[in-house]
């Protein structure tokens, strides 16, 4: 059982996965959890222009955004059931990025996410931010809707993302107890996150289980080949 973290993956439900609890073998995959999606309004462009990943989150919540005139809103509005949706953590640390002044567009990979990480790493927990699960959806929209002037961005940052690990680790743990047993794992390229994988570690080792992170193999798409070479060789 583990939590594949990341910015991008291809589903296999036609959307973009990248904050998912897996329980695999070398036979087979069961997606168990997964972050609310969100879409990613003009493909390509939302993951540069953070913007969109913040108007489209407004929308979701139901509430106005100003960050576009109001021309360029009625194309976005237009364009929320016809983007493409996704899961991804990396995303949702994008948004959270934008949302609490840290960083306003992409100019290079994992730019956002990486000047967030100093804010999670002096934040600490507030209340206010407790994530909720429906059907082993775990709800991200909602929480940007409770961030409020007076408040650290620290503490904002490291109260959402350490909520949303704590029900990602949850629903892992869940499955791990059902199919007996003690390993839960942490992968993906949002998993280089000292802060997160500190995190997911002290979750995990609190409930009992013992965590699983990288130490030989990549922790982003480098490994990947790994898998499929254990695949390739367990089908041969």
């Amino acid at each position: 059982v583990a939590l594949t973290l990341d910015g991008t993956g291809h589903g296999d439900d036609g959307t973009a996965w990248g904050g998912e609890v897996l329980y695999s073998d070398f036979d087979h995959y069961e997606r168990i959890g997964h972050l609310e999606t969100i879409p990613l309004l003009g493909s390509e462009k939302a993951l540069y222009d953070l913007r969109r990943l913040r108007f489209a989150i407004d929308a979701m919540n139901g509430e106005e955004n100003h960050d576009f005139t109001d021309r360029e809103a009625m194309v976005l509005t237009k364009l929320m059931d016809r983007s493409v949706r996704t899961s991804s953590f990396g995303r949702i640390l994008d948004a959270l990025s934008f949302s609490l002044g840290v960083c306003g567009e992409r100019t290079y990979d994992g730019e956002p996410a990486m000047r967030l990480e100093p804010l999670l790493d002096r934040g600490k927990l507030i209340e206010g931010f407790e994530a909720t699960c429906e059907n082993g959806v775990i709800k991200t929209a909602e929480l940007f809707s409770r961030i409020e002037k007076g408040q650290k961005p620290a503490d904002v940052a490291y109260s959402i993302v350490y909520n949303l690990v704590g029900k990602l680790v949850d629903t892992a743990i869940s499955k791990a107890d059902s199919v007996g047993t003690k390993y839960i794992g942490l992968t993906g390229g949002v998993s280089y996150n000292s802060c997160i994988a500190s995190m997911f570690r002290d979750m995990v080792i609190s409930s009992d289980h013992n965590p699983i992170i990288h130490r030989d193999v990549p922790n982003g798409d480098a490994g990947v080949s790994v898998g499929q070479a254990a695949i390739a060789l367990r089908r041969i």
